[in-house]
């Protein structure tokens, strides 16, 4: 008996022990990293995001006429009324030079800003809108798949196992005004 009373005191201790050492192990130090939103988007089947900052809304087009001006760069789509405001549309396919997906059935638009420059892009889906740490945002320029998107990307991250290019809205702005 008094050997079994040993084992269990051995036994408890050990425990704690192990108990300590593991807390030792596991102590993390909780602190805030910063966090960036963003808006992920889909076009031709690639990723692509804005950071929120530079995003006043997200519209759905497909039940509003997007009307074609004459006369207007091959990038721009249309106008579109929104809320008694009339706002530019542009197609991102032809902007961006990217191969147009015939399947694409472009519901919204997210509508950018930058100082005096405002307009809508067309998007083939919204995949989220979501919060993603500083550190995870790496240099986007090699994931570009052509010269324009090099120009336009300034950051990107990977989600999903997919890298994610986040297009700089001022760049797309200078871009756009050319």
């Amino acid at each position: 008996m008094e050997e079994q009373q040993l084992a269990d005191v051995v036994s408890r201790e050990q425990l704690q022990e192990w108990a300590k050492q593991r807390r030792e192990r596991s102590k993390t130090v909780a602190v805030q990293e910063q966090q960036v939103k963003v808006v992920l988007f889909a076009l031709a089947d690639v990723w692509y995001a804005f950071f929120c900052a530079n995003v006043r809304e997200i519209i759905e087009i497909s039940k509003r006429p997007v009307i074609y001006v004459p006369g207007s760069p091959e990038f721009i789509a249309g106008i579109i009324n929104i809320r008694g405001v009339i706002q530019s549309i542009i197609d991102p396919y032809r902007l961006l030079k990217l191969a147009y997906n015939k399947e694409s059935v472009q519901r919204h638009a997210i509508i950018i800003h930058h100082g005096e420059f405002q307009s809508g892009i067309r998007v083939d889906y919204i995949e989220e809108v979501m919060d993603i740490p500083q550190s995870a945002l790496q240099s986007g320029v090699d994931w570009a798949i052509n010269d324009t998107l090099r120009e336009l990307i300034g950051q990107g991250f990977t989600y999903r196992d997919r890298h994610v290019a986040i297009l700089d809205v001022s760049k797309l702005a200078q871009f756009i005004q050319r």
